[in-house]
């Protein structure tokens, strides 16, 4: 059987990478807080510190947010005058 995926829903694929985006930034904003307690005289990024468990999660939510919107909204466009990505499925 094969099936066609026409359309994306823009709000749920954005709320979803915008979860994943926040783990990514709460592994990176953990990583540079380690670092930053271990060597304080640092430069740059790992000046932070404990800000960062903060900060890059809220960062990488917004940016993820954006990403996936503008993602869904580019293949619904696309699927639109082209086809979307066809699936072909089995019954187990």
């Amino acid at each position: 059987m094969n099936y066609q995926l026409r359309r994306i829903g823009i709000m749920k694929t954005a709320l979803f990478f915008c979860f994943l985006h926040v783990l990514v930034g709460l592994a990176a904003g953990g990583i540079v807080a380690v670092n930053s307690l271990l060597d304080p005289d640092a430069e740059s990024l790992f000046r932070l510190g404990a800000w960062a468990v903060a900060v890059f999660p809220l960062m990488n939510a917004v940016i993820g947010f954006a990403a996936g919107a503008l993602i869904a909204w580019m293949y619904n466009t696309f699927a639109g005058k082209f086809g979307g990505v066809v699936l072909e499925l089995e019954e187990v």
